[in-house]
């Protein structure tokens, strides 16, 4: 599995067809020092979505980390995420950030016939 730590507001995710290839890692070390306890949400929309819908995180140590899932790159282009933290019910961070899903070259299930020479 590939790990990529956001640095920027732009985040590949992978590409179509990918599933569990990718994990996002959101540095939030200074959340709780900030804003005290709280807990993490993460919402994406794909490109053409009228909706963002939440996706499954882990928050480990000073770290959010989503495993993107082949639903979260069923449609390629760019897309947007909202990762957001909440204390005490009131949303005390949010930031957006830009997804991009890659092309994918898929081919049927039958290979072409050779070409006679």
């Amino acid at each position: 599995m590939r790990e990529f730590i956001v640095n920027g507001k732009t985040i590949p995710i992978g590409r179509l067809g990918e599933n569990e290839s990718t994990v996002i890692i959101f540095d939030v070390k200074d959340y709780e020092q900030l804003f005290g306890q709280g807990v993490f949400e993460l919402l994406h929309q794909r490109k053409g979505d009228t909706q963002p819908y939440p996706c499954v995180i882990q928050h480990v140590n000073d770290t959010v980390r989503w495993i993107v899932k082949d639903a979260d790159v069923s449609v390629q282009g760019y897309g947007r995420c909202e990762l957001i933290y909440v204390v005490n019910d009131v949303i005390a961070k949010s930031e957006i950030f830009t997804t991009v899903t890659g092309e994918a070259l898929q081919g049927g299930t039958e290979p072409p016939e050779p070409y006679e020479d």
